[in-house]
């Protein structure tokens, strides 16, 4: 008997190959992701410049009037009773003029980072429309800036119960402000609060519904769970 004949060795693919081709392939590679990168480098750094031409070098202050005692004790009775009534797991219903964000933006101790930045100037149909002074970070080091202008925001409550204002627009009597700029904002959230704040997080788990509604925000708690 004849033993079988053996397979022949695999080739060897390196065998005789350039490496000069390798480090080609690996330069133009190089080549192609430095470009990326000095092009976005580039274009960040033109959008900087833009962003000066409707930025301001100071903050602009919005002095809100301080509620009267009676104003902020009936005000805090409505809030504590809210409160309440959600931890109660009771259905209810909180509602909040301009002039109650107003006085909370100048009283209460979560909000303290608005006061003299923020002012409520109406709630209309859709919007809440407020005066904001904003620092807009630079990709460089350099002096602070500001946007100073006018926001129209809308309240949101998500599906894990965080609650935030969403940017819809921005505008200003001072500066033209692009389109493109106002819709890259509008990503991100000038005031949230979730579920890990110790104050609200327990109250925000209850929310049913937070909307725009004859002028004012209407706030509803869920019903109470069936037995």
């Amino acid at each position: 008997m004849t033993d079988s004949p053996s397979s022949p060795p695999a080739p060897d693919i390196t065998s005789g190959a350039n490496p000069g081709i390798g480090c080609f392939i690996m330069g133009c590679a190089a080549f192609v992701l430095i470009g990326i990168a000095i092009f976005f480098i580039y274009q960040g750094l033109r959008m900087d410049k833009a962003i000066n031409a409707f930025t301001d070098p100071e903050p602009a202050t919005y002095p809100i009037e301080e509620p009267t005692a009676d104003q902020k004790e009936a005000l805090y009775q409505r809030l504590d009773a809210f409160s309440q009534a959600a931890l109660d797991e009771k259905q209810t219903e909180l509602t909040l003029s301009a002039a109650d964000l107003n006085h909370l933006i100048a009283t209460a101790p979560i909000l303290k980072d608005y006061r003299g930045t923020a002012l409520v100037t109406e709630i209309n149909d859709f919007f809440i429309i407020a005066d904001l002074s904003q620092m807009i970070n630079r990709i460089l080091p350099g002096n602070p800036r500001y946007l100073n202008a006018t926001f129209s925001l809308t309240p949101f409550l998500r599906d894990d119960k965080t609650v935030r204002l969403d940017v819809k627009n921005i505008t200003s009597t001072k500066h033209d402000i692009p389109q493109g700029f106002v819709d890259l904002y509008g990503q991100r959230q000038v005031l949230q609060f979730d579920e890990d704040n110790p104050t609200l997080g327990p109250i925000l788990q209850r929310l049913q519904s937070i909307e725009i509604k004859d002028h004012t925000i209407h706030i509803t708690t869920l019903p109470p769970e069936p037995e």
